[in-house]
C-alpha cells in the first residue's frame, strides 16, 4: 500500500462498497465499477448536508437535512 500511495481510508471504502470476482488460483479482486463509484461520488457529496440523531447506543432517532447552521456545545460524544 505504501508504495503504490494507497490509504488505509481507501482500503476501508474499497471493502466496504467494492465488489468482489473471483480469480483463478482461488483469490479475489475486489473493485468498485465505474457506475457504481458515480452514485457513491453523489452521496458523498450530499453528506455535507444530512445529519442523523443517535441514541445511547448508537441506534438512529432521526435523520434530517441540515438547513441551517448547528449550534454546538462544549461536549463532545
Amino acid at each position: 500500500m505504501q508504495q503504490r500511495g494507497i490509504t488505509e481510508l481507501e482500503i476501508e471504502i474499497l471493502m466496504s462498497f467494492g465488489e468482489d470476482h473471483y480469480q483463478k488460483g482461488g483469490g479475489t479482486l475486489t473493485y468498485i465499477p465505474e457506475k457504481k463509484l458515480g452514485r457513491l461520488r453523489q452521496a458523498i457529496d450530499r453528506l455535507s448536508k444530512v445529519a442523523v440523531i443517535k441514541g445511547d447506543e448508537e441506534q438512529i432517532i432521526s435523520a434530517m437535512h441540515l438547513t441551517r447552521k448547528i449550534r454546538s456545545t462544549d461536549l463532545v460524544a
